[in-house]
């Protein structure tokens, strides 16, 4: 009886331990493929948001600005129009222009800024690619982490950021004319 329970114990220490990855058969590809959404530089997109971290709510708007050189501006806002979080954003880092003091903490912008520089993310180095139906899903690594972007019809839908465990899911919703009118 303990020899099965310590079988089962290292059973389910195995099981639990795997890594995420979608369900599917990768194969080996080398290519840069582009989100285009955010890249127009006379544009400016503006999202109403709720955003849900460490126990607490904050809804408002969120403003995108692209800036020369896959640089951009992100504005976090209320409703009635007060700054809440005001980051440039570009590839390797951020620049923190203004924080409301509950946001202004090393962990929560270094977290958001991640999650930005994902969404806003122009060029992403492919290194396999699998096709199911009319969806194509390529993998890009980067060091210890894994992105998946789905494309349906040749349009972005999701970004998914894993280590071990999917951490963020990005959803482009309604897209018309190049531009996603809803981020989930």
């Amino acid at each position: 009886m303990i020899r099965f329970l310590h079988f089962s114990l290292v059973l389910i220490l195995f099981a639990s331990c795997k890594s995420y990855q979608p369900n599917a058969n990768f194969k080996p590809l080398v290519k840069t493929v582009q989100n285009t959404y955010f890249s127009d530089p006379n544009s400016e997109f503006v999202y109403n948001t709720k955003i849900e971290a460490f126990g607490k709510t904050v809804t408002g708007l969120l403003v995108i600005k692209p800036l020369q050189n896959q640089q951009h501006r992100v504005l976090l806002t209320t409703e009635f129009g007060n700054t809440l979080l005001d980051l440039t954003i570009n590839e390797n880092s951020y620049i923190k222009n203004y924080a409301i003091p509950d946001l202004d903490r090393k962990v929560i912008l270094n977290l958001l800024s991640r999650d930005f520089k994902i969404m806003l993310n122009q060029n992403w180095r492919i290194n396999q690619v699998v096709t199911q139906n009319s969806e194509t899903i390529y993998k890009s690594e980067n060091k210890n982490n894994n992105y998946y972007l789905t494309f349906k019809d040749e349009q972005l839908q999701t970004i998914e950021f894993a280590k071990r465990k999917l951490k963020l899911k990005i959803n482009y919703l309604e897209v018309m004319h190049n531009k996603a009118q809803k981020i989930k």
